[in-house]
């Protein structure tokens, strides 16, 4: 099977960029990826030791990719600290750096072959979508003294409320604010779009992440392995 070839993620990287899922025991044919530069190798039903042996030698262990959902049972208004930024309001700095924070486990940032600034701008990226709601519907802030402490960002995938972006301020944490934006969430989920499910994607290796998620409730859903395959030489 050849993978698919994704456009923006090209344009982005200036470099051909392809997404191919694959099966447990599955071989892989470099012959196939060959006519990437960039190729996301997705293992969506776990990984069996040998097969990762080999894919060890040829591509970059980037991720495990956790699905959490949690069932909405009951929920509870915001309070007024939580605002919802506007679609045409411009994109702060504050925003910008909050976003890329949580950017701190993501694969884009651990593969070496992917410079910092282009970690950086993807991130932004994602930020300034979210907040036109080209990649979102809602975004929540933190308001704390004028200052914003913390960004949740929500949209609909696979037919579920999903948090995209959830982050906050290294100089606010341990004020309970992720819990709050957690809370906006469940409402927006349950009493707007009328789901009874809430699902985030993290990475095993963000134990913080992980803990937090299980505290609220979160269930692991699935697991996801991502490994890199460059073609040899390609800088972007």
């Amino acid at each position: 099977m050849k993978p698919d070839y994704l456009e923006w993620d090209s344009d982005f990287f200036n470099c051909r960029v392809g997404r191919l899922e694959i099966s447990r025991t599955a071989n892989i044919s470099i012959n196939l990826l060959s006519d990437f530069d960039l190729v996301y190798l997705i293992f969506k039903n776990g990984i069996s030791p040998e097969k990762k042996a080999e894919l060890d030698k040829i591509a970059f262990f980037a991720d495990e990719k956790i699905t959490y959902q949690k069932s909405i049972k009951m929920t509870v208004k915001p309070g007024e600290n939580i605002i919802s930024w506007p679609a045409e309001r411009e994109v702060s700095n504050e925003l910008l750096e909050i976003g890329v924070a949580s950017g701190e486990f993501s694969r884009f940032r651990i593969d070496p072959m992917i410079p910092e600034s282009k970690f950086t701008g993807l991130y932004q990226a994602w930020v300034i979508n979210s907040v036109n709601r080209t990649m979102a519907e809602e975004v929540f802030y933190y308001n704390l003294d004028n200052q914003i402490a913390g960004v949740i960002t929500l949209g609909i995938k696979n037919d579920k409320p999903d948090i995209g972006i959830l982050s906050v301020h290294e100089k606010f944490r341990g004020k309970r604010i992720a819990s709050q934006l957690i809370t906006a969430a469940e409402y927006w989920s349950k009493k707007i779009k009328g789901f009874d499910t809430l699902q985030v994607v993290t990475q095993g290796s963000n134990l913080i992440a992980c803990i937090f998620y299980e505290k609220c409730g979160f269930e692991i859903h699935k697991r996801e392995y991502i490994y890199h395959w460059w073609k040899k030489n390609q800088k972007i």
